[in-house]
């Protein structure tokens, strides 16, 4: 009788940090892209952010395969929250009328 062995099917490790990192990143690219909508862009750098804190909290430490690719999404979040804030409280439309009116 032959005997036939599993393969290994154990996840790669930081595979979970990996795919943290990229959702950070893609949802800190979109909500930079629809950052003139005001309320899903916020909300779409909001879900970035966490993802990429969540991903650097698990991997920052350990420097696993991932972590710089969370803190990149990060960045890209905060930025596209920060965008997001300033269009909604209407920043853009002041700076933009004093350039073209005084």
């Amino acid at each position: 009788m032959a005997t036939t062995s599993q393969p290994n099917t154990s996840p790669t490790p930081g595979a979970n940090l990996r795919g943290l990192g990229v959702a950070s990143a893609g949802l800190g690219f979109f909500g930079l892209a629809f950052f003139w909508l005001f309320p899903l862009g916020i909300i779409i750098s909001a879900a970035g952010a966490l993802a990429g804190i969540v991903g650097c909290l698990l991997g920052g430490r350990q420097r696993k395969p991932g972590w710089t690719t969370s803190l990149g999404g990060l960045i890209l979040s905060l930025i596209g929250v920060g965008i997001g804030v300033m269009v909604a409280n209407g920043w853009f439309d002041r700076q933009v009328s004093y350039l073209f009116w005084h």
